[in-house]
């Protein structure tokens, strides 16, 4: 059975610039966008949630400081 939420937990460490989440029906290709966030020094634990079928979902990070310190999903 499909699950129709994915949550996502992002750790960052002093992040400046964007998080998209995306995600597609098929393997390779037609991805759109779930949520863009744009972050300016940002030392804290984000919290993502995705509802709906998103079979496959990839992060992408557009950033010119700081650090990804963690990424979980459930």
């Amino acid at each position: 059975q499909d699950n129709p939420i994915l949550t996502l937990q992002i750790g960052l460490d002093q992040y400046n610039g964007d998080i998209l989440v995306e995600g597609s029906t098929i393997v390779d290709g037609d991805w759109y966008p779930i949520t863009t966030s744009t972050y300016a020094n940002n030392s804290n634990t984000q919290g993502f949630t995705a509802t709906g079928y998103h079979p496959y979902v990839r992060v992408a990070f557009t950033s010119n400081a700081g650090a990804i310190t963690n990424i979980l999903a459930r």
